[in-house]
C-alpha cells in the first residue's frame, strides 16, 4: 500500500520537478545572455518601435532587473583623443589674436606721415608707392602695402595675418600765402650773417627798407653781433637750417626739425629776439634734388605741423648765376636786369606774393643793392618782411 502511494506520487512530482527545473534554467540563460550584451548594440527608445513583436513563449518570461543602465546608452562627455585622430580645421572666419592687433581708420582717410607713423608703431613692415592716376586731382595716388586686414571702416595691422593690402593715401593740399598788394615786394637774404651783411644793412638804413634774412645757425653762433643788429634794425631773423649740409639737413624730417631747433638756440644765445613766427627756407630750395617728392612731402608737412613756416622765392637778382651775364653786361647791370626779368615774369598772377632771393654773402649784392632798390620804389614797390604773409608760400 505503501509502495502504491509512492508510485503514485513520484507520478505527479517528476513531471512538476521538471518544469520547475525547464524554468530555472530558462532565467538563467536569459540572466547569462543579458549580462553578455554589447551596451551599444542594445535597442534605443527610437529602435524599439520597428523591432518584431514578441513571441508568446516571450511574453511569459517576466521580467528581469538586467537592464543595461541609463549612463551606459549615453556618449561619453569628452571624447578621448588617439594617435590616429586628426584634429579639426580652424575656423577661418575667426579674427587672428595678437598682442600687436590694432584697429585704426581707413589709410585713405590719414596723412602720409600719419599712416606711415601707426605702421611703425606697430612694427609693421610695409613700402611706398607712387602711382601716376588720371582720376585723382594731384595726378598721383601714394599707396602703401603692409599686411593686415581692411574692412569698409577700418584697417585692422596685425603682422601675424598675413593678407596684403593697399591703402590709396589722400594727398594734403598746399595752400600758398596770397600777395595782400601787388606792388609789395619782400627782399630775402640768405645765407649769413657774414661780413657783407653790414654794409647791406647800412644800404637798407639809408633806405629807410626792411628785409627778411635767413641766416645759417652756425654762423650766428659765429656772429653773434651781427645776429643782434639784423633784429634790433626791424628786420626779421629767418631760418635756413643751422649747417647748410644737404646730406645730413635732409635725411629725414627729424633731421630737418632738429637743425631748425639748433638755429633757434643759437639766435637765443646771441642775444637777439627770437621772431614769433619762425619762417624756414629749405637750402637749395624745396625743389632741391637732394629730396625726393615723397621726403619732401614729409618733410614739409613736419615742419608745418611744427609751427613753421616754409618760404621758397617767386624772384631773384641771381647772384649766385653770374654765368649768365654777357659780354658787354656788367655785374651790377646784370644783377638789375635779373631782377627786372624775374619780377616781370609774375605780372600774370597778381596774387602770388614777391619774394626776392638774394644772398649778403655775394660780394655782388651788395654793390648792385642801391641801384636794385632805387628801381623797386621807382617802380611803386614797397618793403615788407616775411611774417607779414598769412601762411607759407613753396613751390607747387
Amino acid at each position: 500500500m505503501r509502495i502504491f502511494r509512492l508510485k503514485n506520487a513520484a507520478r505527479i512530482l517528476l513531471p512538476m520537478l521538471a518544469a520547475i527545473l525547464l524554468c530555472a534554467c530558462t532565467l538563467s540563460d536569459a540572466r547569462l545572455h543579458a549580462d553578455a550584451e554589447p551596451a551599444d548594440t542594445m535597442l534605443t527608445a527610437a529602435s524599439v518601435s520597428d523591432a518584431e513583436p514578441p513571441t508568446t513563449a516571450e511574453q511569459s518570461i517576466p521580467p528581469t532587473e538586467t537592464t543595461v543602465p541609463t549612463e551606459m546608452l549615453l556618449p561619453p562627455t569628452t571624447a578621448v583623443p588617439t594617435e590616429t585622430q586628426t584634429p579639426p580645421p580652424p575656423d577661418e572666419t575667426e579674427a587672428p589674436s595678437a598682442p600687436t592687433r590694432i584697429a585704426v581708420p581707413r589709410m585713405g582717410k590719414k596723412t602720409l606721415t600719419e599712416a606711415l607713423g601707426l605702421l611703425d608703431d606697430a612694427g609693421i613692415s610695409y613700402t611706398v608707392r607712387e602711382q601716376y592716376s588720371a582720376d585723382h586731382p594731384a595726378g598721383t595716388v601714394i599707396t602703401v602695402h603692409f599686411y593686415g586686414v581692411v574692412d569698409d571702416t577700418y584697417c585692422h595691422i596685425n603682422p601675424a595675418y598675413p593678407v596684403e593690402v593697399v591703402a590709396s593715401l589722400g594727398v594734403r593740399y598746399k595752400t600758398n600765402a596770397l600777395a595782400v598788394d601787388e606792388k609789395r615786394i619782400y627782399l630775402t637774404f640768405d645765407d649769413g650773417p657774414h661780413p657783407n651783411t653790414d654794409r647791406v644793412l647800412e644800404i637798407l638804413d639809408e633806405y629807410d627798407v626792411r628785409a627778411t634774412f635767413f641766416t645759417l645757425g652756425m654762423y650766428v653762433s659765429h656772429y653773434q653781433e651781427r645776429t643782434r643788429a639784423i633784429s634790433d634794425a626791424g628786420h626779421l631773423l629767418a631760418c635756413h637750417s643751422y649747417s647748410h649740409d644737404y646730406l645730413s639737413l635732409y635725411a629725414s624730417a627729424e633731421s630737418v626739425l632738429d637743425e631748425i631747433h639748433a638755429w633757434e638756440e643759437a639766435v637765443v644765445k646771441s642775444g637777439a629776439a627770437l621772431p614769433e613766427k619762425i619762417c624756414f627756407r629749405f637750402p637749395g630750395g624745396s625743389t632741391t634734388y637732394y629730396m625726393d617728392k615723397l621726403r619732401y612731402e614729409e618733410i614739409f608737412w613736419a615742419i608745418t605741423d611744427a609751427g613753421y613756416y616754409a618760404i621758397d622765392w617767386t624772384c631773384a637778382n641771381n647772384d649766385r648765376y653770374l654765368n649768365g651775364m654777357t659780354e658787354d653786361q656788367t655785374l651790377v647791370e646784370y644783377l638789375l636786369e635779373s631782377t627786372v626779368v624775374t619780377l616781370n615774369s609774375l605780372s600774370w598772377s597778381p596774387t602770388t606774393p614777391k619774394i626776392m632771393l638774394m644772398h649778403d654773402t655775394a660780394d655782388e649784392t651788395v654793390e648792385a643793392l642801391p641801384q636794385i632798390l632805387d628801381y623797386l620804389i621807382a617802380q611803386g614797390y614797397t618793403f615788407g618782411t616775411l611774417d607779414e604773409l598769412d601762411g607759407y608760400w613753396v613751390f607747387q
